[in-house]
């Protein structure tokens, strides 16, 4: 990613590592984050009530969204979520010498 995409991005609060990786894992007592795969095979994000559709399979894997736990759900169980934006593959910044 370029650094103007990093710079826009907005600084959260410091946390532990161990806090990090919790949350990235979504080790919580109940599944909160993670990733869910539809019959049809669409991919959504899920963080809390929160989903957001993975749009290409490249985009699961560039983001190392692959590493989260994954379950199986239904259209129904996503219809009381709150839907974000989609979740693109990042840009990748090439040019020759």
């Amino acid at each position: 990613m370029s650094q103007v995409d990093l710079r826009r991005w907005p600084v959260g609060d410091i946390i532990a590592v161990e806090e990090a990786e919790r949350r990235w894992r979504g080790a919580d007592n109940e599944w909160q984050a993670g990733v869910v795969m539809l019959p049809d095979g669409a991919a959504y994000h899920v963080e809390g009530h929160h989903i957001r559709r993975i749009v290409t399979p490249s985009a699961l894997f560039l983001w190392n969204l692959n590493a989260k736990p994954c379950q199986m759900t239904t259209p129904e169980s996503l219809a009381g979520k709150m839907e974000g934006l989609p979740i693109i593959a990042p840009p990748q910044i090439r040019y020759s010498l």
